[in-house]
């Protein structure tokens, strides 16, 4: 009486998630260890008949089909909007090989100019395989224009710097100036009076 022989099968779930080695023809009583190996952003979880078994070893009195189950990574994409006040961004959490949309909206006078990877369209589309961050850069250029106007009240004793007409929500440095002549007096009316022999 001749041997007795089974195949050993198995499969992947989802496909293009890992790979099993360890199938093939077997003669009847004898073993194989099944191995599962998960790809790029995949993990393990399970066989189909509920064993978490990784590598696990098979008596094939039978022909057997078996299927490995793998779990996609989650990865976290953050977004972030500069300036703060520029506007509003979203983001989340996605499973690995998930496509993302990014998308930036401008709050009033301010206009979106690119994402920090120097992309410019918006919303985009990008696919996850790993934690990112993206960050939205937004301007008030092109938004509404204020001026700003500086005076003192006595311009002999020096001058402002800082005015002019800004886009709304720029930051503005004032520095001021005094004059000379200011100077000269301040420094006469605090020399400390000389003794008197």
């Amino acid at each position: 009486v001749g041997a007795t022989y089974y195949t050993v099968s198995a499969v992947v779930s989802p496909a293009g998630s890992g790979s099993v080695t360890g199938t093939g023809v077997f003669a009847a009583g004898s073993t194989t260890t099944l191995r599962a190996t998960a790809n790029e952003g995949y993990t393990f979880k399970r066989w189909n008949d509920n064993s978490t078994m990784n590598p696990r070893q098979v008596t094939v009195n039978n022909n057997m089909s078996f299927t490995a189950f793998f779990e996609a990574q989650q990865y976290t994409i953050t977004v972030n909007a500069s300036p703060a006040a520029g506007g509003t961004v979203s983001g989340g959490g996605y499973a690995y090989g998930a496509p993302a949309t990014l998308r930036a909206t401008p709050n009033a006078n301010y206009t979106f100019m690119s994402w920090n990877d120097g992309v410019v369209q918006n919303p985009r589309t990008v696919t996850v395989t790993e934690n990112a961050t993206y960050t939205a850069v937004f301007s008030t250029a092109g938004g509404e224009t204020y001026t700003l106007t500086l005076t003192v009240n006595d311009p002999s004793l020096g001058t402002v710097m800082g005015g002019g007409t800004y886009h709304a929500g720029a930051n503005q440095r004032l520095s001021q100036r005094r004059s000379r002549v200011c100077e000269v007096e301040r420094r006469q009316h605090t020399q400390p009076a000389r003794r008197q022999t």
